[in-house]
């Protein structure tokens, strides 16, 4: 169990964490000179019948950024206020972050009893009573605490013995994460960091990544400072860690699982409670703190009902910043703390910021659980993002698979690049397309079907445009689409030619479909004892019907053709040992000839699905059932 301290400064914080420890937790040179607390002290005891850790945070207002790195995560806070001064400046702005981090837990002592009367005791009592109320703080009375007389001292105890008896270690199946709230070197040990566990486990031996930076190894790990073989939430521990040095490492950096999501620019908070909205004007300048870490950042309220609880931060630097993550927001000057919340969505949409528009995205995350939210977001218009959802929820490919399935929904495409739709709208969606097509037929019966432009701007908003292509390939593969000369049709459907056109139709397509080698519209000319000058627009009509396709300016292909022609250069280039293909390897298996080789082959780049590289060719693999062959 973590236990922080928090109050004005000089109100007796240290000194009341070496009375129940028997450590000083102020490290400092600087610190031991003036007596005042700067940076976080840590103190560890098994006298309460478990192991606690206490973190004794600086009082002074100039290093809230410090108390803030130190009270992140922790499971209960003391907070202390000396009877002397009675309630001060940093006990209210303290309490004020304690309760926007959520600490679950507290108690408050009143220390200093030995310097003041009992009426002034009762005074600021009743000042603490007034200030707790309402706050977890108010559950308990404040006690009455002396570390130079050790009046009081034991009744605390109880209470902290009480406190951890009650206190349930946290599991979960997130991610490990650490934040780093100190880095130094140990002689013949090396790299060493220290913070709190904010997710997962790990252990020694461990492959982890350091945010921002490389990959490290864990060598060996102190949980409450023993010296243990794992550590896991709610738990401050100690990592020896290889293959990074201490110059590379700072307070506000993470050590975390390799697939745990990367930091973020852009956030949006759900706040603990509303704020005001004269505190944000559009695009406010602020101090974002997630954990050990801050940066400046902007930020601006998302009003869609009036609940002004919904806040959109976007940081100068990256923060890791993932779902259920506390932030709390100060003032540009870093002098008032605003507000503070949960991370609600991690990685927004980009574009316009909706400050008035239905927020259906985050009305979807705001549900209780993963399974709830992900139903939600399915029943939004646009598919869901796995890998961004599963990097939001700091969760294993292997868990966020499990909920995938409990949920029905399909999966376009594999792993972390899928698209998350609800099965009713995906088999919506590819009735959508085939209806569609068809529609298309029956307002232009001359052409062979729409492009995929065009199929996509006649299905508008009814099939999102990230679901289109997926859409279009599912009714490829099932027969009930086909596509051929880059357009798509019904498998039963052919255009209507024209009279002379449907004349020339009949004569040219036995004439191309001879041999290997498709004739040069020259010779189609002769053969046909067609005048060229009345055959060229004559082509080009019959391949915007869709029944040839142009691949240079004087050749024709049949789209058959140049569909086992695409077949012909996958194969090549997966042969065995094969880096690619060359123009002499693709003309002797074609039997094209050189130029007519090339031809075909700078079509096909165009198109996207061959890659040059100096003398060889690549083609990405499966492309060739896929490609949608149009005129150039």
């Amino acid at each position: 169990m973590i236990i922080a301290t928090a109050g004005h400064v000089d109100h007796g914080k240290t000194s009341l964490v070496r009375a129940l420890t028997g450590v000083d937790t102020d490290r400092l040179p600087e610190e031991k000179t003036r007596g005042l607390t700067i940076d976080l002290g840590f103190a560890y005891t098994e006298s309460f019948g478990v192991r606690l850790g206490f973190v004794d945070v600086p009082g002074h207002q100039r290093f809230l950024p410090n108390m803030l790195a130190g009270v992140a995560g922790i499971d209960a806070a003391l907070l202390v206020v000396a009877a002397d001064d009675g309630v001060m400046p940093q006990t209210r702005e303290h309490l004020h972050i304690l309760q926007l981090l959520g600490v679950p837990r507290g108690v408050v002592a009143i220390t200093k009893c030995d310097r003041v009367t009992a009426a002034r005791q009762d005074e600021v009592v009743g000042e603490v009573l007034t200030l707790c109320a309402g706050s977890v703080f108010a559950d308990e009375p404040p006690l009455r605490v002396s570390t130079v007389t050790g009046d009081g001292l034991d009744a605390l105890r109880t209470r902290l013995r009480a406190l951890a008896a009650d206190h349930q270690p946290s599991v979960d199946s997130a991610l490990f994460r650490l934040a780093i709230d100190r880095v130094f070197t140990v002689t013949g040990a090396g790299t060493v960091v220290t913070g709190m566990v904010h997710s997962g486990r790990c252990s020694v031996g461990d492959e982890l990544r350091v945010v921002p930076g490389q990959s490290v190894r864990v060598r060996a790990i102190r949980g409450l400072d023993l010296p243990v073989n794992s550590v896991g939430r709610g738990t401050r521990a100690a990592l020896n860690l290889s293959g990074v040095t201490r110059e590379e490492l700072t307070r506000g950096h993470w050590v975390v699982d390799p697939a745990s999501g990367p930091p973020t620019t852009r956030f949006v908070l759900r706040l603990h409670q509303p704020a005001a909205a004269s505190l944000f004007t559009r695009w406010t300048e602020v101090h974002a703190h997630v954990a050990a870490s801050r940066s400046t950042a902007r930020a601006a309220l998302l009003d869609a009902s009036g609940a002004r609880e919904w806040l959109e931060v976007r940081s100068k630097a990256p923060l890791l910043a993932l779902v259920g993550d506390s932030c709390v927001i100060r003032d540009a000057s870093a002098r008032l703390t605003l507000c503070g919340g949960r991370v609600l969505d991690p990685y927004p949409p980009r574009g316009p910021t909706r400050r008035d528009g239905p927020l259906d995205r985050l009305h979807a995350l705001a549900a209780t659980d993963h399974a709830a939210q992900l139903a939600a977001l399915l029943a939004l218009p646009e598919p869901v993002a796995a890998g961004q959802l599963r990097q939001a929820w700091n969760v294993s490919p292997a868990t966020f698979a499990a909920d995938v399935a409990g949920s029905g929904a399909h999966a376009i495409g594999v792993g972390d690049t899928a698209l998350l739709v609800a099965a009713p709208r995906w088999a919506s969606a590819q009735e959508t397309v085939v209806t569609t097509v068809r529609a298309w037929h029956l307002a232009n019966p001359q052409v062979r079907g729409p492009n995929v432009i065009q199929l996509r701007q006649n299905c508008g908003a009814k099939v999102p445009r990230a679901m289109l292509g997926a859409a279009l390939d599912a009714c490829l593969a099932t027969n009930r689409l086909r596509q051929s000369g880059g357009f798509v049709h019904a498998p039963d459907f052919m255009p209507r030619l024209a009279g002379e056109d449907r004349a020339l139709w009949q004569r040219l397509e036995p004439l191309l479909a001879a041999g290997t080698r498709p004739p040069a519209v020259a010779e189609i000319s002769v053969a046909l004892g067609t005048r060229r000058e009345a055959l060229t627009p004559a082509l080009g009509r019959l391949a915007y019907a869709g029944h040839i396709v142009g691949v240079a300016d004087n050749r024709y292909f049949l789209p058959d053709q140049l569909s086992r022609l695409a077949v012909l250069a996958e194969t090549l280039a997966a042969a065995d040992g094969a880096s690619g293909f060359t123009v002499g390897d693709f003309r002797n298996r074609s039997e094209l000839g050189r130029n007519l080789a090339v031809d075909v082959l700078e079509y096909f780049d165009h198109l996207g699905f061959t890659r040059r590289k100096g003398d060889l060719r690549t083609v990405f693999p499966g492309a060739a059932t896929r490609l949608a062959f149009r005129n150039r």
